[in-house]
């Protein structure tokens, strides 16, 4: 790749008639470098992409057990109160049942959703469906 880029520097001087001693007006790119340099470019925009998702992951983690441990406070406190005043363990928890099954619908609706997704987006491995 060297030996053509002289060549063809070569060439060029003799054609545009420069001296040995003046500067040459023109450049010449080598594009193994150029595609070197914006592939160590995407590496690294690749790697600070992932470093920034990984901890916008682990804050929102961090947010949700928060909520989860203020919930769990609460509902902890509000049980206690109900059994303190006599109330059974069936009625104490009424709704824990309710929450399950709410839980594992949208969990479901969200999985079909990804699913439908991933099936029908045009850039889908396996293509649109027809």
């Amino acid at each position: 790749m060297d030996q053509a880029q002289e060549d063809i520097t070569r060439v060029l001087r003799q054609r545009l008639r420069l001296p040995a001693s003046q500067e040459e007006p023109f450049n010449i790119r080598n594009m193994a470098a150029i595609q070197d340099a914006l592939s160590s470019t995407t590496k690294i925009l690749s790697m600070l992409l992932a470093s920034i998702a990984s901890i916008s992951l682990l804050v929102g983690g961090i947010g949700i057990m928060n909520i989860m441990l203020v919930s769990v406070t609460e509902r902890t406190r509000e049980i206690g109160l109900r059994k303190a005043v006599g109330a059974k363990r069936r009625t104490s928890c009424p709704n824990s049942s309710s929450r399950r099954w709410s839980s594992a619908c949208w969990r479901l609706a969200g999985i079909l959703l990804g699913w439908g997704a991933r099936r029908w987006s045009p850039r889908s491995p396996d293509g649109p469906r027809k």
